[in-house]
């Protein structure tokens, strides 16, 4: 699984509930996961443990709308996943449910400062000399 955010995992555990429904199998995808990211304001790498939940309904055909060019989903429409045969792909679950329980933004502390925008040095290492300029009603804070 390769991710702009993530940079790898160091586990990954699932918890597949499946229930038989009269059209579908129905699947709850519980998720434990650490993952290796890169922090959007020092750029340094870290690990975090996630957490994340994902229902699915396997449905046994053709998806309906598979040569439609322009359709008008219902919200649960994305629920659903398509399979031929006796077998049914549970990654795809697992994957979603990782996926979705990434942040956008990876940050490695609430309180982390970030680069310098003028010199580019990581400033949870330490101060630079730059002079912050004014700009506009924003003046940033000193380093």
């Amino acid at each position: 699984m390769n991710t702009n955010r993530a940079q790898g995992f160091k586990k990954i555990d699932a918890r597949i509930k499946l229930k038989r429904m009269t059209d579908s199998i129905s699947t709850q995808f519980l998720v434990n996961f650490t993952a290796v990211l890169i922090c959007v304001r020092c750029l340094e790498k870290f690990e975090k443990e996630f957490s994340g939940e994902l229902h699915l309904n396997y449905i046994e055909g053709c998806d309906p709308f598979l040569k439609n060019e322009h359709v008008e989903l219902k919200s649960t429409d994305a629920d659903n996943v398509f399979y031929y045969g006796n077998e049914i792909d549970l990654n795809i679950g697992i994957r979603e449910a990782v996926i979705l329980s990434l942040p956008i933004a990876p940050i490695c502390h609430s309180d982390c400062p970030g680069l310098c925008p003028i010199c580019g040095k990581n400033l949870k290492k330490g101060r630079c000399n730059c002079k912050p300029e004014k700009i506009g009603l924003f003046t940033p804070k000193n380093r």
